[in-house]
């Protein structure tokens, strides 16, 4: 009876803890009143971003329920040990941020996970903040719009003695304050001592404290090279400066201007940029009347790899693009090829195209057989010349079919790869070979 009875007392107790687990998992969060969690923040650094719960029974300890403000992640921590969530090595909590780190470790959490003292380390190279202290070399400021004002953080005034400069800028001779003189930060204390005054030289800021104009004429051009993907040297080019004055010349007039529409470009400014270009080619074309031309030809593709053929007249004098027409590949046939060379050699003339060149394909063969038989003798006078360069890559090609070739030029392959790879050794083959090529 007695056992019977004690077995009865021990399941109870099991059935207890039992409940009291399924309650524990599936009991709701219960944030603490504001006024507690105004404590721990001022208290517990990481409370900024942590809500603490109610406390965790039957055998709390100090252990309460813990939410993430970042991730909405719930865990069971003390007081003292919710600061792991975002600091340790496996599974932290994936919105984390590099100023929060840098917020823990600078209370003196101890971190151990490699990754996150990486963060640490960048964000405090990136802000300018010394490894030893808190106290930034430059000072942080909110950046509010798109302005230069946010971003440029004027040097701090130490009260100290100032000393002699070089002249560097007439307007800025009023001395610099010494560097490490005045109050200094953690990083520079154990170095104040060894510090000799002397002569120092700063930068001079004035165009960014004058002129406000330049400050936005600055930051629209960075912001429209960044959206459009341009290089900066775009703002080198002679057509950009031609553009700037004629602002600036707008400006003087007091002339408002609207911006160009996209039609206006298209149509009347295209036209006009093509009479322009036919103009400045008219001189170069003037000589094909005496010495004649090469026509060249070959298909390439668009920068929406759609397929066109490109048309270059070229002489003594150099080579001028003439004209590029859209080729489908339906159309890339002997018959539409050799109807584009006629209409090509119709435009610049008969009598001043000297030869037709292309490369060594099978259509181009057909074509120019189909050219042969016009019944224009002018036309079908005129000869076709493979390119010679095509020839040798199709000979090199051969030749690399060799069994004997084949190991050499896998091994060759290998070193290219190995020095193209290798920074050090890159240069090292490049000097060498202007050496060797700029030798008597």
């Amino acid at each position: 009876m007695a056992s019977s009875s004690g077995a009865g007392t021990s399941s109870g107790k099991e059935v207890a803890g039992s409940d009291d687990k399924a309650t524990r998992v599936k009991e709701p969060f219960q944030p603490q009143p504001e006024a507690r969690q105004l404590e721990l923040r001022a208290t517990k650094v990481a409370f900024r971003w942590l809500t603490q719960g109610q406390m965790v029974p039957p055998l709390a300890k100090g252990q309460h329920k813990v939410k993430c403000n970042l991730c909405g992640a719930n865990l069971v921590a003390s007081d003292t040990r919710v600061w792991p969530h975002f600091t340790r090595k496996t599974n932290p909590c994936p919105v984390r941020y590099p100023e929060l780190l840098h917020i823990l470790a600078a209370k003196g959490h101890a971190i151990e996970c490699k990754k996150t003292l990486r963060l640490i380390q960048l964000y405090r190279m990136e802000h300018n903040i010394p490894h030893d202290g808190l106290v930034p070399a430059i000072p942080e400021v909110e950046a509010q719009g798109d302005t230069v004002d946010a971003f440029i953080v004027p040097p701090t005034a130490r009260p100290s003695r100032t000393v002699r400069t070089a002249e560097v800028d007439k307007e800025e001779r009023e001395g610099v304050v010494e560097e490490g003189g005045g109050m200094l930060g953690t990083s520079a204390q154990g170095s104040a001592a060894g510090q000799k005054s002397g002569n120092l030289t700063r930068t001079s800021i004035k165009r960014w404290v004058t002129n406000d104009s330049q400050q936005r004429l600055d930051v629209a051009w960075g912001m429209h090279l960044f959206r459009h993907d341009d290089p900066f040297n775009y703002v080198r080019t002679k057509e950009t400066h031609d553009l700037h004055n004629l602002y600036l010349e707008l400006g003087e007039k007091r002339q408002r201007v609207k911006m160009p529409s996209l039609e206006v470009i298209r149509t009347v400014v295209l036209d006009i940029i093509y009479n322009k270009v036919q103009k400045d080619m008219h001189p170069l074309k003037a000589k094909w009347d005496n010495t004649g031309c090469t026509l060249l030809t070959d298909g390439s593709t668009d920068r929406r790899y759609k397929p066109v053929m490109n048309f270059i007249g070229a002489d003594e004098s150099g080579a001028i693009l003439l004209k590029v027409v859209d080729v489908p590949e339906k159309k890339k046939i002997a018959v539409a090829l050799a109807m584009m060379w006629d209409h090509m050699i119709r435009d610049i003339g008969v009598h001043r195209v000297n030869a037709i060149c292309t490369n060594n394909a099978e259509v181009n063969k057909q074509a120019a057989r189909i050219l042969r038989r016009r019944t224009n003798r002018d036309i079908s006078s005129i000869p076709w010349v493979p390119c010679a360069t095509h020839y040798l890559n199709l000979l090199m090609k051969d030749v690399c079919e060799l069994e004997w070739v084949k190991e050499v030029v896998q091994r060759t392959k290998m070193m290219v790869k190995f020095i193209r790879k290798h920074h050090n050794t890159n240069n090292l083959y490049t000097r060498c070979s202007n050496f060797l090529g700029n030798r008597p």
